[in-house]
């Protein structure tokens, strides 16, 4: 009982004193090999000096691979220790992280690195039952900053089963193990907080010949300059209590309460547990069990449990426990076909599940989003025309993966993009504008009409016209028509159009006035047709001629006498007229085009209902007019007869063509 109370009483005041510095002890790391002829030359003046100075150093030796056959304690940890160094030969030796290859250069960077003071504080004990060695230690930094490294070593103080062909026939401070591994354990440094480390490892699994025979040298190493803060040997001790057996944690059904579960250890004063390295009873406990609530589902913790004696934390035990949670499939699944060859699935979770799940994307059971799970219920994806994708969803839930979706499956299919896209002010005075393009038959159900990128038609649109009313003159809009597939995917690219509305009422241009042939009393009057829901007014000779509202670009003129004619169009939108365009005028004469024979007779004349038509020639066109030049009826066949009910009672023209030419008389209806 003294002896334990004695070995508590050092730990307290080592502990008390970790503010102050250490003495610095000085690492010395040598690689060798049992197959280097040079390291056993080395090593002749090399171990009498290590142990002359053995109260000021710390030392690992790493056994290499090289010269072949090779050094059989070879580890992959020591290859990582001379990666870190570039070593390429052996021997090589380093004191304090710096080269020392001589007898006088390692002497002398011991006795100057013993000299400076340490920068960390290294403390810690180790245990050995059976072949599983148990490590606590804990490390003190009095610098702070980043890019530091600590390393655990387990050294075999003597070791005889790994001589080979140098001449060596025992081997001293061998290094067995290391912890987690060959490149330590990162990380930064503060000042003052004290940061612990506990490892346990059975090393029947390593090169080990006596387990009585080991000694663990903790180190923590600047990584980019090399430079060591500190060395120390941890002290062995048999009276540190040893982890709890049969520790577990286990999930208490489906909630977020873990039980852990030990084996009592006699003569302790209770327990400490802590999660992800933080403690979570506030006072020992004292009996073998703990409920403990955590956060999440679908999380690994991480727990550890220390027996406590005279007030101090024995070595680490640790179990993990996985919170599950059964996760519903996601429902709903839907597969679009967007534009183009994009696809976009969309799917959700059962309402009575809510949980912050995350998503897996399959296509034709590939995965699609590696290494990112998405944490909306929406994915775009690019595939080939005429090709089936299937799309299937996985559920995550931390590091629980659901059950994957029911599939959904579309084919892709190629839109061919609306051509001759036009769009068209329809009147002066509205801001109404017409689009019009060619129709598409390859693939296409619809269409869909976007006005500055902007969808404005609520359903698919299946005539190549769409009527948009927009809110501004002089200002420019751009239309887009895209094709649509039965299945509701959009062509890749879109038709377009751009229009600036203006509120003046245009000018016809191109006005033209001719004499048809063989009409001597007549005048074809023609001019550009303006791509609005308008009407046209005819002037002759400034005065109007026209009684109604012509509606197509072109009037006959039937005049009374032969003369000089002057002709002027002007606009009509909604009884606002446009200013006149400029004239167009002709000489009517007589006798120029001397008229055909006549190739056809009518009767009766006057007229009360039918106009019977008798001709020996093939009729090829057929129009009648009013004396105002409007066109009353029209006929590109052989006609024989026209029925009048219900024209107005006045006089007409109607003018015959056949192959032998144009011929022309009057009826009267009544």
């Amino acid at each position: 009982m003294k002896r334990i109370l004695l070995f508590f009483i050092v730990l307290m005041l080592t502990t008390t004193a970790t503010m102050n510095a250490q003495q610095r002890k000085v690492l010395v790391e040598q690689f060798t090999s049992s197959t280097c002829p040079p390291c056993y030359t080395m090593n002749l003046w090399l171990n009498p000096l290590l142990v002359n100075n053995a109260e000021k150093i710390v030392v690992v030796k790493y056994q290499m691979s090289w010269p072949a056959p090779g050094d059989p304690y070879y580890t992959a940890e020591g290859g990582s220790r001379r990666s870190y160094y570039a070593v390429n030969s052996v021997p090589y030796l380093f004191t304090n992280g710096v080269t020392t290859n001589s007898q006088a250069a390692i002497q002398n960077a011991i006795n100057n690195g013993y000299t400076q003071p340490a920068e960390a504080n290294i403390t810690g004990y180790f245990r050995v039952l059976g072949n599983t060695i148990y490590v606590k230690t804990s490390v003190t930094p009095l610098i702070t900053g980043s890019n530091y490294v600590v390393h655990c070593v387990v050294n075999e103080k003597s070791t005889v089963g790994n001589k080979m062909n140098n001449g060596e026939l025992i081997f001293y401070h061998v290094m067995m193990k290391m912890f987690p591994n060959g490149n330590g354990t990162t990380l930064s440094l503060t000042q003052g907080e004290t940061i612990d480390f506990n490892f346990s490892h059975d090393m029947s699994t390593t090169h080990v010949e006596d387990m009585n025979n080991l000694e663990v040298a903790v180190f923590v190493q600047n990584k980019s300059t090399k430079a060591i803060l500190n060395a120390e040997y941890l002290t062995k001790t048999t009276t540190l209590p040893l982890p709890p057996s049969n520790f577990t944690a286990t999930q208490q059904g489906e909630s977020l309460n873990i039980n852990l579960l030990w084996n009592a250890i006699p003569g302790v004063d209770g327990y400490n547990i802590y999660k992800n390295g933080v403690k979570v009873n506030v006072t020992p406990i004292t009996g073998t069990s703990f409920s403990d609530a955590v956060a999440e589902f679908g999380v690994t913790y991480k727990y550890s449990i220390h027996a406590i004696l005279g007030g101090v934390e024995g070595f680490e035990g640790k179990t993990t426990c996985l919170t599950q949670l059964t996760i519903p499939q996601p429902i709903n699944v839907i597969t679009k076909q967007v534009r183009g060859m994009k696809m976009y699935v969309s799917w959700e979770m059962p309402e009575d599940f809510s949980h912050p799940v995350k998503y897996n994307i399959y296509r034709n059971n590939i995965l699609q989003n590696s290494g990112n799970p998405l944490s909306v219920t929406n994915f775009e994806s690019i595939g080939t025309s005429y090709t089936e994708y299937c799309f299937e969803i996985a559920p995550l839930l931390n590091e629980i993966t659901g059950a994957k979706s029911q599939k959904s499956c579309i084919t892709l299919v190629y839109v061919p993009t609306p051509e001759d896209v036009k769009a068209i002010q329809v009147s002066p005075t509205k801001k109404n504008v017409l689009i019009t393009w060619t129709p598409s038959t390859t693939n296409t159900a619809g269409y869909n009409i976007y006005r500055d990128n902007i969808k404005i038609n609520t359903e698919l649109i299946t005539d190549p016209n769409y009527l948009d009313i927009v809110t501004d003159y002089d200002k420019e809009y751009t239309y887009l028509v895209y094709g649509v597939a039965e299945n509701g995917g959009e062509s890749t690219n879109a038709g377009t159009g751009k229009i600036t509305l203006s509120d003046v009422i245009p000018i016809p241009k191109n006005v033209k006035a001719t004499q048809p042939q063989n009409n001597n009393l007549s005048v074809s009057v023609t001019w550009d047709k303006i791509m609005m829901e308008i009407g046209y007014n005819i002037y002759r000779n400034e005065v109007k001629i026209s009684n109604e509202v012509i509606t197509i670009n072109e009037y006959i003129d039937v005049v009374p006498d032969t003369s000089n004619y002057c002709y002027k169009i002007t606009v009509v939108s909604e009884d606002v007229e446009s200013e006149k365009s400029e004239s167009a005028c002709i000489d009517v004469v007589l006798g120029i085009n001397e008229p055909v024979q006549d190739i056809f007779t009518l009767y009766p004349n006057p007229v009360s209902c039918k106009l019977f038509i008798n001709s020996d020639e093939t009729i090829l066109n057929c129009n009648v007019y009013n004396l105002q030049g409007q066109l009353i009826y029209s006929s590109k066949s052989d006609v024989k007869e026209i029925d009048t009910d219900g024209w107005a009672q006045n006089v007409y023209i109607i003018q015959i063509t056949t192959h032998r030419g144009l011929s022309e008389k009057r009826f009267v209806k009544r």
